[in-house]
């Protein structure tokens, strides 16, 4: 296996009136900072090119997103670097909810704690049947603080509450399009044809519109409030319980 495969990928692709972009990391699509970083920064050139008019967003294998590698989250050894790290998250949402463009997002397995703040910045998602959804943070010692803004705007607080408060529970894909969070359910080897399909379909539209429908559900408080967020996580994250839950999850 070679070392982008090892620390995991980001892969951003040009298509005809819409980009692409994939992610993957071996160990069940956790996010490291590092592609936390090229997912924000390959979301932005995406939506920046005027011939783009859609985003369609994916990862490769089992699950969609497991949230924050566990690994990164112990290497942190003070509140600064835990802000620095929760804000990678907090990064992708504000680049994702700022594109001009709607981002189209493909879930085929499970997805939890931060990659469901993922889901819920998306402007659609397409969901395989059997696809699963959880906030575990409680479990870690921690809460869904970063993307709470973003999930609470998406399915109200009743719905997140019910997420956050059951660390143990998975959420169907049923229960997700029920709430809001998922726009629509497929079968899972139509998945990629279905997402390819939705997301060609804008370039039948006018990219003034698209970007005009878009700007009336931006909010240009979000990043302020998740950067708020983030300090409540990186103090949680530095605590010695904190740390003992991690490590018991690793072995």
């Amino acid at each position: 296996m070679s070392d982008q495969e090892n620390n995991g990928f980001v892969k951003v692709l040009q298509k005809d009136q819409y980009g692409e972009v994939v992610f993957h990391h071996p160990k069940a699509n956790s996010m490291t900072a590092q592609m936390l970083r090229a997912l924000a920064e390959g979301i932005e050139g995406l939506a920046a090119k005027v011939e783009n008019k859609s985003i369609l967003l994916r990862s490769e294998g089992k699950h969609f997103c497991t949230g924050a590698s566990f690994e990164e989250l112990l290497k942190i050894r003070n509140p600064e670097e835990g802000v620095q790290f929760f804000m990678g998250f907090a990064r992708v949402i504000a680049a994702m909810r700022a594109a001009p463009i709607p981002i189209v997002t493909l879930i085929q397995g499970l997805t939890v704690g931060g990659g469901v703040g993922i889901v819920g910045a998306s402007d659609m998602v397409i969901a395989a049947n059997e696809a699963q959804f959880k906030l575990s943070e409680l479990k870690i010692g921690i809460g869904p603080f970063v993307i709470s803004p973003i999930l609470k705007a998406k399915m109200g607080n009743g719905s997140f509450s019910t997420m956050a408060f059951t660390p143990g529970d998975f959420f169907s894909s049923e229960w997700a399009l029920s709430k809001g969070l998922v726009s629509k359910r497929v079968l899972s080897d139509v998945l990629s044809e279905e997402g390819e399909q939705k997301t060609a379909e804008f370039g039948n539209y006018s990219r003034l519109a698209i970007t005009r429908l878009k700007s009336i559900g931006f909010d240009p408080e979000l990043e302020g409030q998740m950067k708020e967020m983030a300090a409540m996580s990186a103090e949680l994250v530095c605590l010695p319980e904190t740390r003992a839950f991690l490590n018991e999850f690793l072995k």
